[in-house]
């Protein structure tokens, strides 16, 4: 009788072990195209934000030559008058 219920508490846990690793595999099937998803919209937008960046760091440039101001170097010389 002992023999037996070794054998039922074993198979119970290696049942139970199953229908747990069945459900996690089952969840993470339903769950991974959301995710693969999010991770795809997140880095188009990253890539949109770099282009864009880049697009407005260019056109600041171009209107900085454009309104391009002189520096005029001066030099100033200290008189003493003692």
């Amino acid at each position: 009788m002992r023999n037996i219920n070794d054998w039922v508490l074993w198979f119970f846990l290696v049942s139970s072990g199953l229908f747990i690793l069945f459900l996690v595999f089952y969840a993470v099937s339903i769950f991974l195209p959301f995710l693969l998803l999010f991770v795809l919209i997140s880095g188009l937008v990253n890539l949109l934000m770099f282009f864009y960046k880049n697009y407005k760091f260019k056109k600041q440039k171009e209107q900085q030559i454009k309104n391009k101001i002189e520096i005029i170097d001066v030099e100033y010389e200290i008189i003493d008058e003692k």
